[in-house]
């Protein structure tokens, strides 16, 4: 993607990651998990814990899945949730349920509005919040830290193995499911990556609380990029 985007993060303003809130979802298999009644408690819940942490001075992250519907109607609900939730810059990814996404996406091309160098779509969504729609693999630091974001998990990802600053791997879909293979618990998820889906990750985590729970984690060779070749 070329040069990383720098995120700018102090006291004043906070970054956070979440992925797959899955708003409209109904399927038993996305509410159960996450102990919620129906779409609309799943809805009252999830902008509850987001508007709970983040506030309108604060740069957001959605890696994907953010609702699910078709047509007018998803671009409707996609439209109002981001209305509904708290941010200053909110960064957002398709994912695999682009649902509402795409439509604005859409509607900012035949704006003449395409992306930046970083490929963003900037969209203005008010005169005090910014969405920038983003694809889903983006590439970003904060305070120096490499972080690579993606909607889905990879095992092999850029900088991962940086002798002096190892890149962090963000990702969502796959609802906390990875550790039910033996394998990819004991190894891959013991590297410096993480689920941001809810079932993983009930709240959005903000920066240094992702920092800490890459701390204990080991930085991850799979390929020929190890420290002697970064």
């Amino acid at each position: 993607m070329g040069q990383f985007l720098k995120i700018n993060r102090n006291d004043k303003c906070k970054v956070f990651v979440w992925s797959d809130i899955h708003e409209k979802h109904s399927k038993d298999f996305i509410l159960n998990p996450r102990s919620f009644t129906s779409v609309e408690h799943a809805q009252k819940e999830t902008r509850k814990r987001w508007n709970d942490k983040v506030t309108n001075d604060d740069i957001g992250f959605l890696l994907g899945d953010t609702v699910v519907g078709a047509g007018t109607e998803g671009q409707k609900v996609f439209t109002e949730l981001l209305y509904s939730l708290n941010f200053k810059e909110l960064y957002v990814m398709g994912g695999n349920h682009p649902s509402g996404w795409s439509h604005i996406v859409q509607k900012l091309r035949s704006e003449n509005i395409f992306p930046d160098e970083h490929w963003r779509y900037k969209w203005q969504l008010n005169d005090n919040k910014i969405v920038y729609l983003i694809p889903n693999y983006f590439e970003i630091v904060i305070e120096g830290q490499i972080v690579i974001m993606s909607h889905y998990p990879i095992l092999s990802w850029n900088k991962m193995g940086d002798k002096h600053s190892p890149a962090f791997m963000l990702y969502g879909h796959v609802h906390n499911n990875l550790r039910k293979t033996e394998w990819i618990r004991n190894n891959y998820m013991k590297g410096k990556n993480h689920d941001l889906s809810i079932e993983s990750s009930p709240d959005p985590l903000e920066f240094a609380e992702i920092q800490e729970i890459m701390r204990p984690k080991k930085v991850l060779h799979v390929d020929h990029h190890g420290p002697e070749t970064i």
